[in-house]
């Protein structure tokens, strides 16, 4: 077992076994060996040092996905610094945003230097500026032409700190996770065990960024601890050209791969029909497939879709897990389909699964992983029955010691080792279900209702981006109860200007969620893009809720009758002052 993933650099250096290759826009394969990695890493280190950086200072890395964040990112281990990835700008339109939130990061974890390209520093030099402590820049152009040797090199212990990654940042600012060596090497290693790394020589193919926990753990150190070659795509490649993700899978004969369910959803609706002759997946062994709720209709269309050109059905692999358990936490068999239940709507509000020929539908992500363990817990901390909703419970070597200087958060979560991951789900024959976050948990007259069950129904529907909707409890002036109210980005702008068309997709919403069970007393249609989310795209549920309030979401003047609602004069949020809505119910 490595002691750091210091040790883990330099042991694969001293071979060619294995390597790390990027896949351009253009499909060219540009390899590096981890003995260049580790010569480039030498040069940052000294870069570092000579700038005073040393063991436990916060290094922050706003780079893209490529050879100078891999040899930034060990080469401010290599010293003993902390390495903080940071995600980089991608829309002009959102630089105030980015800047600001920024800022707010690198406050946070204290870094002390932020490693960027000439490019980046355009913007984040203003990000230094307004940090509350003095922060360098250091440009990967001004690297040294020379590195420490290994020699100078002091081996970190398992104890320290690896990196630090951020939460989700899904119910507010995200705050910096502390991982260990300990932490990174056992959950790559859990990982690798629990899909099957079986050979040296196999390749895993990544879009993910690495400033995210399945890009840098699940596309990175996995394949590097078992011995397989990696092969990695800039995020924004993928996201202009979801063929690319595919041909560098069928080019590279890749045996590995993991994206968040919508990546699936994007090849089968953007991916010409023209272009599967070209994809050849039947090397494909585990496509891992985690980081939000699983959607059938998704899964089942990729399959459909890709299963023509050698894509396996049992390749699919749902699994669970978040920053503070360093990745994964839960994995879904490799050896059989995916596991779909329906379940009782009736029972599921009252707290326990019950399957039922109709209903809310779920996905099993599998078992806690090797060396795990998961439990279900009521709110009073009791661990409940099989079958029996409750809080998500993990424990295992891969869950962090807490948030930097953060005691008041970390003892929220973690306790005597256990994590509460802030999830409801339940265990029924041995299986983890997910039902969603705690905070998402609307009640209305006693009945427990789960806004990603809700948000389920949005995703069925034509004319509305799939993923990409909001759902919440609002409690008004005089109301004994909380009331659903719903925001959905449109599939294409001109709904919006088109009243009969937008109109009627309001009466299919309205038809679809009445007969669904779910009483929503209004609904705010807006265009593509206008919900923020975090770095890893997910929706930042709070602040969207709070825009709405505020009337600061992007719709044009017609899509005010995009609003539909039970109580419409009375209950509309954008038509009550501020101080007669209680935000205390608000999901995150």
């Amino acid at each position: 077992m490595y002691q750091s993933t210091v040790e883990l650099l330099i042991e694969r250096a001293k071979s060619d076994d294995c390597s790390i290759s990027f896949y351009s826009k253009k499909q060219v394969i540009t390899e590096f060996s981890y003995k260049e990695i580790l010569d480039s890493a030498l040069k940052v280190a000294k870069s570092l040092s000579l700038q005073g950086i040393g063991k436990n200072d916060k290094v922050a890395l706003v780079l893209p996905t490529g050879i100078y964040f891999l040899a930034s990112f060990f080469g401010a281990q290599l010293i003993g610094a902390i390495p903080i990835a940071v995600y980089p700008p991608v829309k002009i339109g959102k630089l105030d945003e980015w800047k600001e939130t920024t800022t707010s990061l690198l406050d946070i974890c204290e870094a002390s230097i932020l490693i960027t390209n000439k490019m980046i520093s355009h913007f984040s030099k203003e990000v230094a500026y307004k940090c509350q402590k003095d922060i360098n820049e250091l440009l990967v152009s001004q690297f040294s032409t020379t590195g420490l040797s290994i020699d100078e090199i002091e081996k970190p212990k398992s104890s320290d700190y690896c990196f630090f990654q951020f939460s989700s940042g899904t119910t507010g600012l995200p705050k910096p996770v502390m991982i260990t060596h300990a932490n990174t090497i056992a959950n790559a290693t859990a990982v690798a065990t629990d899909i099957g790394y079986e050979a040296k020589g196999e390749v895993n193919v990544s879009w993910l960024p690495l400033y995210h926990d399945m890009g840098l753990i699940g596309g990175l150190f996995t394949p590097m601890l078992s011995g397989c070659s990696t092969v990695l795509l800039r995020p924004e490649v993928f996201l202009m050209n979801p063929f690319l993700w595919l041909k560098a899978i069928s080019d590279t004969k890749a045996r590995f791969t993991v994206a968040p369910n919508f990546a699936y959803g994007l090849c089968t609706k953007r991916i010409k029909e023209s272009l599967l002759k070209d994809l050849d997946l039947s090397s494909l062994k585990v496509a891992l497939c985690g980081a939000e709720i699983v959607q059938k209709h998704t899964i089942d269309k990729f399959i459909e879709k890709f299963s023509p050109v050698g894509f396996n059905s049992m390749a699919l692999t749902p699994v669970y897990g978040m920053s503070e358990t360093t990745l994964a936490l839960a994995f879904s068999s490799t050896r059989e389909e995916v596991i779909w239940k329906t379940f009782c709507k009736d029972s599921m509000e009252r707290g326990y699964a019950v399957e039922a020929d109709t209903g809310i539908l779920l996905c099993s992500v599998g078992k806690a992983m090797t060396n795990h363990q998961i439990e279900i817990r009521n709110k009073d901390g009791e661990t409940v029955l099989n079958g029996m909703t409750g809080l998500i419970y993990g424990k295992g070597p891969s869950v962090t010691d807490g948030y930097y200087k953060n005691s008041q958060a970390t003892s929220e979560v973690i306790n005597d080792g256990w994590l509460n991951t802030g999830d409801i789900g339940f265990v029924l024959d041995g299986e983890l279900y997910i039902c969603g976050r705690e905070k998402e948990v609307i009640v209305i007259n006693g009945r427990n209702y789960l806004a990603s069950a809700i948000e389920e129904t949005f995703n069925m529907m034509d004319g509305l981006r799939t993923g990409c909707s909001v759902v919440s409890g609002i409690t008004y002036e005089g109301s004994d109860t909380e009331e659903l109210i719903a925001i959905a980005e449109v599939a294409d702008n001109k709904i919006l200007s088109n009243e009969n068309t937008m109109n009627s997709l309001i009466s299919e919403i309205r038809k679809a969620t009445n007969s669904a069970g779910f009483p929503l007393s209004a609904i705010q249609l807006v265009e593509k893009g206008s919900l923020p989310r975090t770095s890893s795209g997910k929706i930042k549920r709070r602040l969207s809720i709070q825009m709405w309030k505020e009337n600061k979401l992007h719709y044009r003047e017609k899509s005010k009758m995009a609003i539909w609602g039970l109580q419409m004069a009375k209950n509309l949020m954008m038509q009550l002052p501020k101080s007669k809505i209680s935000t205390n119910n608000v999901s995150a």
